[in-house]
């Protein structure tokens, strides 16, 4: 439905400008364009069904209205942290196909997502 799917992106275009003011202290690095991280910028599918896309200034924003944060950790082993309000923080390595992430959260549950 058209209607909720505009609806969908204003919350989440809310939620971001919430999280960028709260975060503004504390500016997000945009990652470089030669970094090896930067295959993760795109669309991903989540086992629950959400649709998150990393932008390539950092920012990841979820079709469910939620909007956080991407760093490249370590870019000789294309590891990002991922950082969503309110849930443990994501640490992920892309594999050499840049067709998925894998991972734990902090909170030491597994993490397997990949492209639509």
């Amino acid at each position: 439905n058209v209607h909720d799917a505009s609806k969908r992106l204003m919350v989440a275009y809310k939620d971001h400008a919430a999280f960028k003011k709260l975060n503004d202290t504390a500016p997000v690095p945009t990652p470089s364009l030669s970094t090896p991280c930067n295959g993760v910028i795109g669309h991903w599918l989540w086992t629950d069904g959400a649709k998150v896309t990393m932008g390539a200034d950092g920012v990841a924003i979820s079709d469910r209205g939620q909007s956080g944060r991407w760093t490249c950790a370590d870019a000789k082993q294309s590891r990002i942290t991922l950082i969503f309000p309110d849930q443990p923080e994501m640490n992920l390595v892309l594999n050499e196909k840049n067709r998925r992430l894998e991972g734990k959260d902090k909170a030491g549950w597994p993490i397997s997502v990949g492209r639509p």
